[in-house]
């Protein structure tokens, strides 16, 4: 299957992760308010700890070494078994551990019912076979089942979570949901014809590179996480409610662009396997490109429109979020760049170590971070801290790229897609502050779009997003025409 099918299928998922969350914050900020969304992102946070540990680089690992033997059923089967057993495994022993530590600890004995629940997600994780799918390049399934379990999702929570004391069915949902996504993932793999079969032979072989990219992945989501867990025990949930509406309305639109990552590491290992080492240095040049236009000026409007959105989202308790979201607006450019370098480029080239360092280095920063500005400044202090993280994994990401001599980026792209960011400051400071802020908004977008696409077709006419654009509307006024 083409990349860009699959490109179309994975933005149609992620598509999907920003309009249904459009539809339920804004509820569940409402009928829940900022203590109980504080506690679910400190619930949910060190339950996703554990899954990680249960995970153990499996994600990565399994949808790179399955691309590598997608043409051949038997290979593809019995590595699978090879993978998903060592999975079982690690996510018993991890549960187990879980288990002790939420009657142990006494700040997780005091919310001991919420974290067994939300742990459902972790003692069945070993069931998310998503990086098989992602291997074989079947990501129409996942878009497909995805959509179509956020669907039933959201009918649940407007029927169970109706006020602040439903917390519990918010929780259950949120584990359920998972569950539901991971259950029709093992029927799929049946009804192809693959069997399960747990096995320990030959796993050896796979322990020394799934413990690299387990560090990796694990250092990685330390930086990603560690800012609400260190909140939860530094600071209030007050606080961790502020903190978590400011990065999840961020991080809502970042997955629409790390939806060509996805779909790339199952081709960009398969062509390092056929030594395709020209179509390697085409297919980043493109996503390199596609990156930077689309995270660039969603940076610079989230920033623009964070004193208007955050009430209007959230509500008028969620004000606090404001500083943080401005914050973290940055993040959808140096995250994407981060993954783009640390996760896209060195994991498909088996660069495990680049990626390792990396991601070590931007735990590091953030650890640092959050220790010194959380007493002090609360959800802007970890923001603060979140962003010098990313931006430590992206320079390292970038050199190990250029130490072995993988992909040179065009610099300059970047330099001309923040100049064409031009309108959205002006419309900021033109638009009239006295109306309600959806009309604003909406009268800023309408603006400041328009003219950045302009300007980025005018200024850089020959790099693939701009051509790709062009295309498309030629495409749709022939289309329309016809009719």
């Amino acid at each position: 299957m083409s990349i860009k099918r699959n490109f179309i299928y994975n933005l149609v998922l992620h598509l999907s992760n920003v309009i249904f969350p459009i539809i339920t914050i804004p509820y569940t900020s409402r009928v829940l308010g900022v203590e109980q969304i504080g506690i679910f992102s400190f619930v949910t946070t060190i339950v996703s700890y554990f899954i990680l540990f249960a995970s153990l680089g499996i994600p990565l690992y399994g949808t790179r070494e399955i691309a590598k033997v997608a043409d051949n059923k038997v290979k593809v089967n019995k590595l699978f078994n090879e993978i998903f057993s060592v999975n079982i495994v690690t996510s018993i022993l991890t549960s187990l551990i879980f288990l002790l530590s939420i009657t142990s600890i006494p700040l997780l004995i005091e919310k001991q019912g919420y974290f067994f629940l939300s742990g459902i997600s972790l003692y069945l994780s070993a069931l998310n076979i998503d990086w098989f799918f992602s291997g074989k390049e079947n990501f129409s399934l996942i878009a497909k089942r995805s959509i179509i379990i956020k669907a039933i999702s959201i009918g649940c929570l407007f029927l169970f979570v109706k006020s602040e004391n439903d917390l519990i069915w918010y929780i259950l949902l949120n584990s359920l949901s998972l569950i539901g996504n991971q259950l029709w993932n093992i029927f799929t793999f049946n009804k192809e014809g693959y069997k399960i079969k747990f096995t320990l032979s030959s796993i050896e072989k796979h322990i020394k590179p799934l413990f690299i990219l387990f560090l990796s992945t694990a250092a990685m989501q330390v930086y990603l996480m560690i800012d609400t867990l260190m909140l939860g025990f530094i600071s209030t949930y007050h606080e961790v409610g502020l903190y978590t509406s400011a990065v999840k309305s961020i991080r809502i639109v970042m997955p629409v662009i790390t939806a060509l990552g996805i779909v790339l590491i199952p081709k960009l290992s398969y062509y390092n396997t056929k030594e395709g080492q020209g179509n390697i240095q085409l297919i980043l040049d493109k996503a390199f490109d596609v990156v930077n236009t689309l995270s660039v000026p969603l940076s610079v409007y989230f920033y623009c429109i964070a004193d208007r959105f955050v009430p209007l989202f959230f509500g008028n308790e969620f004000i606090g979020a404001i500083t943080p979201m401005k914050i973290c607006a940055s993040l959808i450019f140096i995250s994407n760049l981060s993954y783009f370098f640390s996760v896209q480029v060195l994991t498909s080239q088996q660069k495990e170590m680049g990626l390792l360092i990396s991601t070590i280095g931007g735990m590091v920063v953030n650890v640092v971070g959050n220790c010194l500005l959380i007493p002090k400044f609360g959800a802007s202090g970890a923001s603060i801290a979140s962003v010098a993280g990313e931006i430590c994994v992206a320079l390292i990401g970038v050199f190990f790229v250029y130490k072995y001599k993988i992909f040179k980026a065009n610099w300059k792209s970047i330099l001309i897609t923040a100049f064409c960011c031009i309108p959205f400051i002006l419309a900021y400071w033109i638009i009239d502050l006295e109306i309600n802020n959806f009309n604003w908004i909406l009268i800023f977008s309408l603006i400041s779009w328009p003219l950045f696409v302009a300007m980025k077709l005018a200024l850089h006419k020959n790099s693939y997003s701009s051509i790709t654009l062009i295309n498309l509307n030629n495409k749709l006024c022939r289309y329309f025409k016809a009719y």
